[in-house]
C-alpha cells in the first residue's frame, strides 16, 4: 500500500501538499489503481494524526511547505532516517515531522519507507492564492512523484 498525504491548510502558499494531491490524484496513469494499492490523503495540519494517517502503508510519501531560509519555490527530499535530522522549524506547522515521526519510530508504527518531499514557502503569508513560483514547483514536483510512485507499484 502507497499513501500520499498532503499536509497544509486551505491557504495561500500552505496549500501546496493538498495542492500536490489533488494533481496526482487527478492524473489519468492513477485513475484505475485499486484503493488498496494507492490512496491519496489531504491533511489539515495533522500533528500527531500523521501517523495515524501513515498506518498500513508500506510507502508512505508526505508534501508539506517548508521554512527553512532558502529560496522559494526549491524542492526539498528526504528519506527514512533523514527526516529525523530534520530541524522542527523546517516545518510550518506546531509539530514538526521530525517529532511525529521520532514517536513512530518510537512505537514501531512507521511505513517500511517514508519519503518526504517539502516546497520551500517566503514565511507566514496572509495571501489565499498560491504564488506564481510555487505553482511551479509544485507542477514539477507532480511530475517527479507520479514517476517515483509508478515505480513503487510496479514492485508490488
Amino acid at each position: 500500500m502507497i499513501k500520499v498525504l498532503g499536509i497544509g491548510s486551505p491557504f495561500g502558499d500552505d496549500s501546496l501538499g493538498w495542492e500536490v494531491v489533488k494533481q496526482l490524484q487527478a492524473q489519468e496513469v492513477f485513475q484505475s489503481v485499486a484503493p488498496h494499492q494507492l490512496q491519496f490523503i489531504i491533511c489539515d495540519r495533522p500533528g500527531l494524526g500523521l501517523l495515524q494517517w501513515m498506518r498500513g502503508a508500506d510507502v508512505a510519501f508526505i508534501v508539506d511547505a517548508v521554512q527553512s531560509h532558502g529560496s522559494a519555490g526549491f524542492v526539498h527530499r528526504f528519506e527514512d532516517e533523514d527526516i529525523l535530522s530534520l530541524p522542527n522549524a523546517l516545518s510550518s506547522h506546531e509539530l514538526g515531522l521530525a517529532q511525529a515521526i521520532q514517536i513512530g519510530k518510537a512505537i514501531e508504527d512507521l511505513p517500511e519507507k517514508l519519503i518526504f518531499y517539502g516546497i520551500e514557502i517566503d514565511g507566514a503569508s496572509y495571501d489565499f492564492q498560491l504564488k506564481s513560483i510555487i505553482k511551479e514547483s509544485i507542477h514539477e514536483l507532480t511530475q517527479q512523484m507520479q514517476q517515483e510512485i509508478i515505480q513503487f507499484l510496479s514492485h508490488d
